[in-house]
Formats: C-alpha cells, sequence, structure tokens
C-alpha cells in the first residue's frame, strides 16, 4: 500500500509525497495511484476442469476432465488465484472500482491511501474529505475526520463498496458508523452483470450515507457527555459487544461438592468486582500490567472473556489519546476503547484487523456503536 502523510496506525506501507499528483486530472490521479500502489493488473474468471485421471472413493479410476460449474478468479500478470466463485460472479476490476472517486477528487479531496490485502485478494483507496473535523470534545481538542473508501473484493466474498468512514484524529481509530441495526455505512453492490453500471449511478447514493455520519457526529457528543458510573454498566457494554462465549452446563455427576465456608468457590469469585483499577485508582501502565485474573485459576471461556475486559479497561486509561486523569469515565471513553482493541489486538494479521475495521465492518466493529447508543 502508499499512503500520503503520517504512517497508517497499522504501520505498513510505503509514504508517498503529495506532489505525486500535483497537476493531475483526478483521472490521472486514480491512475498514479493504482500504479504506486501495484493495484494496476486486471482479474479475470477462469472455469474450473475436472482431473484428466482421478480416483473415485471407491477406488474407481475414472478418466473426463469435463468442466464444472465453479470459477476460479485469477490475476492475469502472474495468474495467481484469489478467490473462487459461481456462474453468476463477474469481476469489477479495480480501476472501475475506484472511478466514483474521481468527482470528489474534483472537488477537492485528496488520496490518502491506496493498496491491497491477502496478497491483492481485496483491494481499497482512501480519500480524505475536504470538510472542517468533527470536534466531539473541544477541551481535549478530541476530533473525527471524514474519509471515503472504495473497496472492492477479488476473493468471492466482498462484494463492491463505497462509502464514509470517520477516524479519530487523536488516536487514528476507525470508527463505525452505522447508527441502527442494519444500517450501514457503506454501499455495496454485489459481483454481477450490471455492476459496472450501478457503480456509475453511485454518487447520488453517497449523500445519503453523508448525512448519515453528520448525524453520527452528534451521537458521538452524547457518548461524550454520558457517564459510566460503576463497573457493571461498564461490563455489561463489554458484554454486549464480546459475548461471552458459551458454556455447557455441568452433568449433574460432575457438579462440585460445596466448598468448605472458609474456601471461596469459583462462583463467589466470578461475582466478584472484576477490576480495581476502573474509576478510583491510577490507570495501569501501558506494559507490565498484573494480569487481570490468573489464566490458570479460571476455565478457559471465564479466561477469554475476563482477559477482554481487563484489555478494554487498561486501554480506557492507557490508550491512544484516551480518558485523561481525573475524567470521569464516558461511554465515549469505552467506545474507544473497543475500537482500540479492535484495531490494535484483535486479529492474528495486520491483514486481518485492517479488514476487520476499514472493510468488513462487522462482528464486535459492527456492534460496538449500537451496543453504545442503547446505554444513551
Amino acid at each position: 500500500m502508499i499512503y500520503i502523510g503520517e504512517k497508517p496506525w497499522h504501520d505498513r506501507g510505503v509514504q508517498i509525497d503529495a506532489s505525486a499528483f500535483a497537476g493531475l486530472t483526478p483521472e490521472q490521479a486514480i491512475a498514479k495511484a493504482i500504479q504506486l500502489s501495484s493495484l494496476d493488473y486486471t482479474v479475470s474468471r477462469v472455469q474450473l476442469r475436472m482431473p484428466a485421471v482421478y480416483e473415485s472413493p471407491t477406488g474407481e479410476v475414472i478418466t473426463g476432465g469435463q468442466l464444472v460449474e465453479q470459477w476460479a478468479v485469477v490475476r492475469d500478470t502472474d495468474q495467481a488465484i484469489l478467490g473462487f466463485v459461481g456462474p453468476d460472479w463477474r469481476p469489477v476490476q479495480n480501476a472501475k472500482a475506484f472511478s466514483p472517486l474521481a468527482p470528489f477528487l474534483k472537488a477537492g479531496c485528496t488520496i490518502e491511501t491506496a493498496g491491497c490485502l491477502f496478497s491483492g485478494a481485496r483491494v481499497w483507496m482512501l480519500l480524505k474529505v475536504n470538510k472542517p473535523d468533527s470536534v466531539i470534545v473541544s477541551r481535549t481538542d478530541d476530533r473525527v475526520a471524514k474519509y471515503l473508501l472504495a473497496a472492492v473484493g477479488h476473493d468471492g466474498k466482498m462484494s463492491y463498496q463505497l462509502g464514509y468512514t470517520p477516524t479519530r484524529v487523536v488516536c487514528n481509530n476507525t470508527l463505525s458508523i452505522a447508527t441502527s441495526a442494519g444500517e450501514s455505512s457503506h454501499v455495496r453492490i454485489r459481483h454481477g452483470i450490471g455492476a459496472d453500471a450501478a457503480i456509475d449511478a453511485l454518487t447520488a447514493e453517497i449523500e445519503k450515507v453523508d448525512a448519515r455520519f453528520e448525524r453520527t457526529a452528534d451521537i458521538f457528543r452524547a457518548l461524550a457527555a454520558k457517564e459510566i458510573r460503576n463497573a457493571e454498566d461498564l461490563h455489561a457494554y463489554f458484554d454486549a459487544v464480546f459475548p461471552p462465549a458459551k458454556r455447557a452446563a455441568p452433568a449433574p455427576e460432575a457438579t462440585p461438592a460445596p466448598e468448605p465456608a472458609e474456601v471461596d468457590s469459583f462462583a463467589n469469585l466470578l461475582a466478584k468486582p472484576r477490576t480495581p483499577n476502573l474509576l478510583d485508582t491510577a490507570p495501569l501502565p501501558l506494559t507490565g500490567a498484573a494480569p487481570f485474573i490468573a489464566a490458570e485459576a479460571t476455565p478457559e471461556p471465564e479466561t477469554r472473556d475476563r482477559w477482554i475486559h481487563g484489555k478494554l479497561e487498561e486501554l480506557i486509561d492507557t490508550g491512544k489519546g484516551h480518558r485523561k486523569a481525573g475524567e470521569p469515565l464516558t461511554l465515549w471513553h469505552a467506545y474507544n476503547a473497543v475500537t482500540e482493541y479492535n484495531t490494535w489486538e484483535r486479529g492474528r494479521t495486520v491483514d486481518n484487523r485492517v479488514n476487520n475495521v476499514m472493510i468488513a465492518q462487522t462482528g464486535p466493529i459492527a456492534r460496538a456503536l449500537p451496543a453504545a447508543m442503547a446505554r444513551l
């Protein structure tokens, strides 16, 4: 990927000077960004064929080699297979996917990043929108900026999408702007016959997404004004975003005998307040923090849930641009702890993290804002 200006939060990419696009038309700037980020390739569908000779599960040797109703998505430059699709799937080429960005560049937006994930199976281009940042907490200069994202998948799983995404300037956390169940910050178009024509008609649709962004800035301010006064309310929010792991009920014969009165049972341990550092004590240090609960003392599902809670609480006080010393705890702090965890901690690879936050917007990142709004 390429990026303009400050290095992105995921610490990937090659820095490009903004002068690389000086004097270019919007169409030329898009083509230049495609070339600089090595996205100047096309993809094709290639129908798959059974092997000429293969052995059936019963041991019978079969000859044939007939075509099957399955296609591979192949990068034309090197024949790399990026995904597998059915008969109705049609490719949306990178240049076509980014063409709706041209009117926004003409209006003064600027290219911010462009690149691919999963070896080219998913690609994106991100523009900085030339509108003032929305101030959420004025005394701390806590702001969100607006970006326009175009992304397309060649993996047979992700549709073409175009939409706005806000970023919290003080910490570079990407935020969801879905403000109600079933509402999305992105327009999605399935890969099929007519997909290119639908992309051409997207400019009017994106204005509706822009209006939702403006409403969302008001919601962010409401979150910043809503205090969380006890640990139970905070944990209830965390559980709504990261549902507790399901636990199988023990068989009757496996139920342990009652503990002696002087020994605390597991149930009592789990019912106790889950952290000492929420409201009245100094924040935990960013590194070397004591474990939230000893892993060896807790069954695996509880360990996972309680570790996440502890990590989120730590991020409230020690995250990038989060709660200052002495500030009351608010839903805005909790929400940004969740987005930072999704951005920096969750996911096994950087590709997965970038995909989850910037493109997929499913799972915890999609639940974070609606769950916070439910508590206003």
